[in-house]
């Protein structure tokens, strides 16, 4: 249990989960560049011994050891609790975790978007509903399962930032690397201020331009859109779980923000010929 909301501790870390499953592809380009490592070595000169390390140990041992899962076996942790990750195309497809979240995230729109003030108490009741709704099917999502799905695929996200963050890998693509600190997610969720980063956007376009990794072509555009996503909805689902649509008031109002939020970046990336409803 969390000491401070009294609800089971793995129930919030969906939300982590959500946030990096939701940002897969840094993985699968991370995954790349440690293929590409061996193959233009000339370009990665001023790479460090540690990064070189994490690449050759992601080279050699991804899907053979438990620290290292390899695309399906992401897929086979993360699909059971959320389903497909809402960066894919084919996340059209309904699971119980995405009808769950659309109610959330249907109500939020309904809310933020009104024209008028006159049916406010009645949008802001189906929200607080659908958030309702949307806790008690997360509170479901707990034990060791969840734990288990975090301790497997958080090692290899950090390690896949670690090599997008380092100069040496980036100069090898004429860039300057991602930030080091709070990207690609808020550290943690709830200071959403600062993760957002151009550099470490283009970085993962011209990685997915060069070395086309697993899960098609993405810009700049797309993974800035992602990461709204992913970092929106993942402290939307904290923040339900700890019942803040219970709240009155500016923590209320910030549930529905963040709910939007997520709404309005998974309908960019549908508009944009991707997925996420």
């Amino acid at each position: 249990m969390s000491p401070t909301t009294g609800v089971p501790s793995t129930s919030i870390d969906i939300g982590e989960i959500y946030g990096r499953w939701t940002l897969d592809c840094l993985v699968e380009s991370a995954t790349a560049v440690a293929t590409d490592y061996v193959k233009r070595y000339r370009q990665y000169r001023g790479v460090p011994a540690e990064i070189a390390t994490i690449l050759a140990d992601m080279r050699s041992r991804i899907g053979s050891d438990p620290a290292w899962p390899n695309t399906a076996q992401r897929a086979a942790i993360n699909s059971p609790l959320l389903g497909p990750s809402d960066l894919q195309a084919s996340t059209a497809t309904p699971t119980p975790f995405r009808d769950a979240a659309m109610g959330v995230r249907t109500a939020a729109i309904s809310y933020s978007e009104r024209v008028y003030d006159t049916g406010e108490p009645m949008l802001r009741q189906a929200f607080v509903d659908a958030a309702r709704h949307f806790q008690a099917y997360l509170t479901t999502l707990t034990g060791s399962v969840v734990e288990r799905a975090k301790q497997d695929t958080q090692p290899i996200f950090e390690q896949s930032t670690q090599i997008l963050s380092n100069s040496g890998v980036s100069q090898a693509f004429g860039l300057p690397p991602a930030p080091k600190n709070s990207w690609p997610l808020p550290q943690p969720l709830q200071d959403q201020r600062s993760y957002l980063d151009g550099d470490g956007a283009y970085l993962m376009e011209e990685i997915s331009r060069v070395l086309q990794p697993t899960g098609g072509p993405l810009t700049q555009q797309r993974f800035l859109t992602s990461q709204r996503a992913a970092a929106a909805g993942g402290r939307t689902i904290q923040l339900v779980v700890q019942g803040d649509q219970e709240a009155t008031g500016d923590k209320l109002r910030g549930l529905i923000g963040y709910a939007y939020t997520w709404a309005t970046a998974l309908r960019d990336l549908r508009t944009n010929g991707t997925a996420g409803k």
